[in-house]
């Protein structure tokens, strides 16, 4: 079972990371229900689920780690801004995540993001009704020079649960 759309504003996401380091969502382990989450194997996969929100076509979804991940080389999630005909605008990279993440236990590694954004700023930058749980995160640098929305964890929670999770 996989996810095969996911949305981003009003598009799916598909091909939204410009390095070239991720692709279309690709097969998970598990269904996404709460008995039987994904498994969240890889970085890109990580990456990915966060910055899908944790839903597909609004149904939250549930994930659970499968090891320990380490983030170094990725360039985390921030804001863009583009220029426009009509002026420039900003827009994220990321939905607020609604989804759950049991960590099992595992731990994530190597987050590095110095930023000067208003946009939120952590490993899971807005975490908005969503829950994480059981969660190591070890040898990470975050740092933004405008938002008070900066965290390792969450940068910012509304109606979230943080549950037996670590920095």
């Amino acid at each position: 079972n996989g996810l095969d759309y996911l949305e981003y504003g009003s598009r799916p996401i598909e091909n939204f990371y410009e390095s070239g380091l991720l692709y279309k969502y690709n097969q998970f382990e598990g269904s996404g229900s709460e008995a039987d989450p994904y498994i969240i194997r890889t970085a890109t996969q990580l990456f990915q689920v966060i910055a899908s929100g944790g839903t597909n076509r609004g149904q939250k979804l549930y994930y659970k780690l499968g090891c320990d991940i380490d983030l170094g080389g990725i360039d985390w999630l921030d804001t863009n801004t583009i220029a426009h005909a009509s002026g420039t605008y900003k827009y994220y990279v990321y939905k607020a995540f609604t989804g759950v993440i049991d960590g099992d236990n595992h731990t994530v590694s190597g987050l590095y993001k110095a930023t000067s954004s208003d946009g939120a700023i952590a490993l899971i930058p807005e975490l908005n009704g969503g829950t994480v749980k059981n969660l190591n995160l070890s040898d990470s640098y975050v740092y933004n020079s405008v938002s008070g929305k900066t965290g390792y964890l969450v940068g910012n929670a509304v109606d979230a649960q943080i549950i037996n999770c670590s920095t």
